[in-house]
């Protein structure tokens, strides 16, 4: 198990201990633990077909109910319906926690997805593509800059974007020293 499955874990135990009174809770949570591997935390539930949605903070009763969940797209208004549809199915869930406090979502800050795509994207993949987005932003700011360095240098409106452009190239060429530098 990799340090991000124990830690995805280990949160969800935590979540599993939340004083929500509804005995489905515990069951939906164990069900969740034992799919640790397909379970990906997200901030929006689009695209996903099979997802909860946990509100866990104030208002967990009204104005909306604990949880929702769909599976296949289709709307499961029961956590006992949602893990009897899904406990065949081999597929990725979504699961979107509303209701943390701070401190709790800043310590999964870093296991929590935009969306289904971008949790089933390998590190990998993920890491080549930044750097290639980086790359390309740092080309358009160079191509700015040059743009701007054949204009009459002592207008003060070219002087103001040469040097944002010359702020950009600076600030995207550090992360993208930072994202390419071996740890």
């Amino acid at each position: 198990m990799s340090s991000l499955d124990e830690e995805k874990r280990q949160f969800l135990m935590h979540l599993s201990e939340f004083p929500l009174k509804d005995p489905h809770y515990p069951f939906l949570m164990g069900f969740l633990l034992g799919r640790l591997p397909d379970v990906h935390l997200v901030t929006s539930l689009e695209g996903a077909a099979n997802a909860v949605h946990l509100r866990l903070g104030p208002g967990t009763l009204w104005p909306h109910p604990w949880f929702s969940g769909w599976v296949g797209g289709s709307p499961l208004p029961h956590p006992t319906l949602f893990v009897a549809a899904m406990a065949q199915r081999a597929e990725p869930i979504v699961l979107k926690i509303e209701g943390l406090n701070l401190p709790q979502r800043e310590a999964v800050a870093h296991l929590i997805f935009p969306d289904l795509a971008s949790a089933l994207t390998p590190p990998e993949v993920a890491l080549k593509t930044r750097v290639e987005e980086l790359r390309q932003r740092i080309d358009q700011a160079l191509d700015i800059y040059r743009e701007l360095q054949k204009k009459d240098p002592h207008k003060e409106d070219l002087e103001f974007f040469r040097k944002m452009a010359q702020e950009e190239i600076k600030r995207l060429s550090q992360e993208l020293k930072e994202l390419t530098s071996p740890d």
